[in-house]
């Protein structure tokens, strides 16, 4: 399958973009620069060198694909403004076309409260809760088989937050230390990166058409776990 991927030399973009070429798909990740190009390029990805905010390019990019998986964000004041361009020209590419779109979120849309499952409501905090439209406008598309995965705390391979926590300051000093906030009881569910990179790649490969009188319903067991016997 001809894939293009964003994100394929960010933390979790990276396993994917393993997991893609270990699966025999031909990949296209979309880089910003000719020395993120060589990343991806020694790993058997051909590079397109653009801008997420280009809808254009990635709209003609995504044309020229068999799926798409977006993995991308800027991670900053503009991550909504850019992912609405990437989203909205992704999904204009792939329109009646019953190819398949991967998107990402994240748990962060849930909001505090109990266990969730993949039919759990949203209640996105106000830092995130521009992803929560833009999350409906994939589910919505019109003959596109669409998959949002909304990740937990990633870890492994010594990266992801967790890490970040872990090599964090423990005591006051020149660099203050890492605060804890409310009891200590809270419960972050986790997911390794190559647990992950592998759903992408499911999600991409066994999406089934939506929108049709035979679709199935909606799985609500979250991944990975073991239904009880």
């Amino acid at each position: 399958m001809r894939v293009l991927l964003t994100g394929g030399t960010g933390y979790i973009g990276a396993a994917v973009l393993d997991r893609l070429i270990s699966g025999g798909h031909r990949v296209t990740a979309v880089v910003r620069s000719a020395e993120k190009s060589e990343l991806v390029r020694a790993k058997g990805a051909e590079p397109a060198v653009a801008d997420l905010a280009d809808g254009d390019a990635l709209e003609e990019l995504a044309g020229a694909s068999d799926g798409v998986i977006h993995v991308a964000s800027p991670g900053d004041e503009t991550s909504a403004t850019v992912d609405e361009v990437a989203v909205t020209s992704f999904l204009r590419a792939l329109r009646d076309t019953d190819r398949p779109f991967v998107h990402t979120t994240g748990v962060w849309l849930h909001g505090s409260g109990s266990a969730i499952t993949e039919s759990s409501g949203m209640n996105a905090p106000r830092l995130t809760a521009w992803r929560v439209p833009l999350a409906k406008l994939v589910r919505d598309a019109r003959s596109v088989r669409t998959s949002v995965i909304a990740p937990a705390v990633v870890y492994g391979h010594g990266g992801g937050l967790l890490n970040l926590v872990a090599a964090g300051p423990r005591t006051a000093g020149n660099t203050p230390a890492l605060t804890m906030i409310g009891p200590g009881d809270q419960h972050w569910s986790t997911v390794h990166v190559d647990d992950l990179a592998e759903l992408y790649v499911l999600a991409l490969e066994k999406a089934r058409p939506v929108r049709t009188s035979s679709a199935p319903a909606a799985r609500t067991r979250p991944y990975g776990r073991s239904p009880k016997r």
